[in-house]
């Protein structure tokens, strides 16, 4: 059921979520402005609210606002399925968890990411789940920095990836062609029987049938029970009107 929630709304259900506390803010900012007070009230303490707590919070309001925008654009799809979206997203939660454990110091008070901000540690009153507390913030901080470090590096990689195979067919078969070549010379290492294949495809719809024969009998060669360059070398033969390799090659697939 839940598979056929798309993405977005996913995103905005987390961004409605993130604007509670600062909207909660802004609207006891305004109902509890000292000129709204009746003069035969008692005094209230007043002590939390302040006008820098106020713009910061409007400004997180805004920024939310433009991300609930922004999403909607083909910029942000374009971004969603790039090789940084990962990373930067796992760098944005180790961000959030370190600043949690630097707030935490300042003020005496850490919220742990397990529970968040319905179960509050206090330093001076609960010393040994505040420590830990601030612990598991932290560790989970630097987890998902190093995470994010490990995708980055291997989002040049991942970009190549995915420019050579074209899962969803966005590239021209030069770009692709220029892909694969670059990922057989930088990490032909890896995955190189299906990188080999993928250029061959390249050639296909270059209309340059007899590399990308060669490419399909390679990647043969390397993975022998790859049916799929059998089939498409089977196409090719076909192009060639080499018939009876063609019929050889789709009974072998």
């Amino acid at each position: 059921m839940f598979d056929m929630v798309p993405p977005r709304i996913w995103l905005l259900l987390l961004i409605a979520i993130l604007a509670v506390a600062p909207a909660r803010y802004v609207v006891a900012h305004v109902t509890h402005s000292p000129s709204r007070r009746e003069i035969g009230q008692p005094a209230e303490d007043l002590s939390w609210r302040s006008t820098g707590s106020l713009a910061r919070n409007l400004a997180i309001l805004t920024g939310l606002a433009f991300l609930a925008v922004f999403i909607f654009t083909p910029a942000a799809e374009s971004f969603a399925k790039s090789p940084s979206f990962l990373p930067l997203l796992l760098a944005a939660f180790g961000g959030f968890a370190l600043w949690t454990v630097a707030k935490g110091y300042r003020t005496g008070a850490i919220e742990p990411m397990v529970r968040g901000a319905s179960w509050t540690f206090l330093r001076a009153e609960q010393p040994r789940r505040y420590w830990a507390s601030m612990a598991w913030n932290g560790l989970l901080g630097g987890a998902f920095i190093l995470g994010s470090g490990m995708f980055l590096a291997d989002a040049p990689k991942q970009a190549l990836r995915d420019r050579c195979f074209d899962w969803t067919n966005t590239w021209s078969p030069a770009d692709e062609l220029v892909a694969c070549n670059r990922l057989l010379a930088e990490h032909g290492d890896d995955d190189r029987a299906p990188t080999i294949a993928a250029r061959g495809s390249a050639y296909y719809r270059l209309s340059d049938y007899r590399r990308a024969g060669a490419d399909y009998t390679a990647a043969i060669r390397l993975d022998p029970q790859d049916s799929t360059s059998r089939y498409n070398l089977g196409l090719v033969h076909e192009q060639l009107n080499d018939l009876t390799r063609a019929a050889a090659a789709y009974s072998t697939a």
